[in-house]
């Protein structure tokens, strides 16, 4: 009798454990479809991305194309006076990156040969006859980087500025550039703000000429183009084939062939001298073409000049490509 209640007993209760397996698989079955169920219920709706994006710990977004975008690229010319003669102490073209909180810089030596506007290929110092607007374009394009401006400042501050790291100096200090008062005090706060160990000057890699007596240097194109590319983020600008122009004076206007360059310079023509016409008294500019090719140049000239009639002329010849001779109507 005991033995037959013991075994209805455990009877019962594997019944009751069975009862409670099944239970259980039903509420986890239940729970699984009402999960699949909310998903399917929120799936992707028009104009909405399904894309999950997963990102490292402490990733940043990429500020490449927002960096170069808001790059600001100026040419810096330290420059001496003793009595009366200018020299050049150095040059610096250098990038302000505010994307990255950072500053860059390419040191030039004055004895580096250059093509300045007006004066062809030539030493820095020598290009300073030109004046400090067409010397900075002329380092602009030999470093491949288009700068927006240019700021002058004494030999002494510019060794400062370069030795000790205080690009905040520049525009506080600047003698003469093409930067308002209102933004050289903008720039000048701008660039003392970046920390030291943000600020990279490195100096252009030449290779050595010697030309007669005078030792001049002439940049190592490779190490260039490498440098501007780790300071840039960029590679340089290809050299450009400039349109060879001479400008004549033939208004007799003290100055005027001078203005004619100072429009047209940046615009891919390389001035190879600026002179007297063989007369003052032409009353019309003329943009003599020698090569129909360039025709199209020619109109670029007078669009830049405000003046001008474009003349082709006979065969091409190997001294220019235009001769423009200033008339009474170039104001």
């Amino acid at each position: 009798m005991v033995e037959q209640f013991s075994s209805r007993s455990r009877g019962r209760r594997q019944r009751k454990r069975g009862w409670t397996r099944t239970a259980i698989i039903m509420l986890v079955g239940l729970a699984f479809l009402w999960f699949g169920w909310s998903y399917l219920s929120s799936g992707p709706r028009a104009g909405r991305s399904n894309t999950i994006s997963i990102k490292k710990p402490g990733a940043k977004a990429d500020k490449g194309a927002k960096s170069i975008v808001s790059q600001r690229t100026f040419v810096v010319l330290g420059i001496d006076e003793n009595q009366g003669k200018k020299t050049v102490k150095g040059v610096l073209e250098l990038v302000y990156d505010p994307a990255r909180n950072k500053i860059g810089g390419l040191s030039i030596d004055p004895s580096t040969y250059v093509s300045v506007p007006g004066r062809g290929f030539q030493s820095i110092n020598e290009g300073l006859i030109e004046g400090a607007k067409n010397l900075a374009a002329g380092v602009s394009d030999m470093v491949g980087v288009k700068a927006e401006g240019y700021a002058v400042v004494k030999g002494d501050v510019f060794t400062d500025i370069v030795d000790n790291k205080k690009p905040g100096e520049i525009f506080s200090s600047m003698d003469e550039g093409s930067v308002s008062n209102g933004r050289a005090k903008k720039l000048s706060g701008d660039l003392g703000n970046i920390p030291q160990a943000r600020v990279t000057f490195m100096p252009l890699p030449v290779k050595t000429m010697i030309i007669g007596e005078q030792t001049y240097y002439e940049p190592n194109k490779a190490d260039l183009k490498r440098i501007v590319m780790l300071l840039w983020g960029r590679q340089p600008a290809p050299a450009e084939t400039a349109t060879r122009v001479i400008i004549l004076n033939g208004s007799g206007a003290p100055g005027i062939a001078r203005d004619a360059a100072d429009r047209i310079i940046g615009k891919g023509f390389k001035i190879l001298d600026v002179k007297n016409a063989d007369k003052f008294t032409y009353t019309q500019t003329e943009i003599l073409i020698y090569d129909k090719k360039l025709k199209s140049r020619g109109k670029t000239v007078a669009k830049a000049l405000g003046a001008g009639i474009v003349v082709e002329k006979g065969a091409a010849q190997d001294v220019t490509d235009i001769v423009i001779v200033i008339g009474k109507d170039f104001h």
